[in-house]
């Protein structure tokens, strides 16, 4: 086998080059979506100034391809832009908006571009400004509180959230990956459920299995029924678990919207 020159000097595309760095295709959909997100948060300032010249488009691949430039440029200004990043997301975590413990899968997407494409970031200066793991402050419900609840629970979506919620156990971030084929139903001979497992962060390597109880089931087959009437079919495998009740559109009920469900129906308690 013979080294070419052309293939020495073949530049390859940037965010191709973070595609490859996957191997897990499970966390590419979520790696992908965060790092898109960061990346239309840079002002077209950063690029006129570094490169003299502003992105065609805002699409992924674009953008991938001018941060890497002005990162080859001035890793410097990378490094800073980064920071900034870290900055607006801890103070969210300082607000209850998201997780410390789930914060840094905002920023790992970045580094897995920047690595692929062999960009000099100082990471452990970076890592120092990462809000510490969360201990939390909030206690398990007790039963009885669970019970008024789900008393108190008019919408079949509440009803849901509080069941699986409860018998699962799983953080609060895991609403907003779940799929209908994280879920697995289990029933007797008789077609009564037994009860059913989730699995909780699809495709991560820290991903695990946890159960639920034949309540949960019951709650989850009668939403597919609410599902079915306001979209005209039943949910498919690779569907959202949670969307959005009011309207015929499908869109996530995120983690943010879960856990405001929940404050209110606790405020119905008081």
């Amino acid at each position: 086998m013979e080294i070419s020159l052309e293939s020495i000097q073949e530049v390859e595309d940037p965010y191709q080059a973070f595609v490859d760095s996957i191997k897990n295709s499970g966390i590419f959909s979520r790696y992908r979506n965060n790092l898109h997100r960061f990346l239309k948060l840079i002002p077209n300032q950063v690029y006129l100034d570094t490169l003299n010249k502003i992105p065609e488009n805002d699409s992924i691949e674009e953008l991938s391809k001018l941060f890497v430039e002005v990162g080859q440029k001035n890793p410097k200004i990378i490094q800073n832009i980064i920071a900034a990043f870290i900055k607006g997301d801890r103070k969210k975590v300082d607000e209850g908006k998201i997780s410390p413990n789930t914060f840094p899968t905002h920023v790992k997407p970045i580094r897995r571009l920047l690595d692929a494409n062999a960009i000099p970031i100082h990471w452990k200066s970076l890592h120092r400004l990462f809000p510490r793991g969360s201990v939390s402050k909030d206690r398990a419900y007790t039963k009885e509180e669970l019970q008024n609840m789900m008393y108190s629970a008019i919408d079949i979506t509440d009803k849901v959230i509080i069941a699986v919620f409860s018998s699962a156990g799983f953080c609060l971030e895991s609403w907003n990956y779940f799929t209908w084929k994280d879920v697995v139903f289990f029933e007797n001979d008789d077609g009564i459920f037994k009860g059913a497992a989730i699995l909780i962060y699809r495709g991560d390597p820290e991903s695990y299995w946890t159960h639920m109880t034949p309540e949960a089931c019951n709650y989850l087959v009668e939403y597919q029924e609410l599902w079915k009437s306001q979209t005209g079919s039943y949910p498919l495998p690779d569907d959202l678990l949670l969307k959005i009740t009011k309207t015929p559109f499908v869109r996530r009920l995120n983690a943010f919207e879960v856990k405001k469900g929940l404050i209110d129906l606790q405020k119905r308690l008081v």
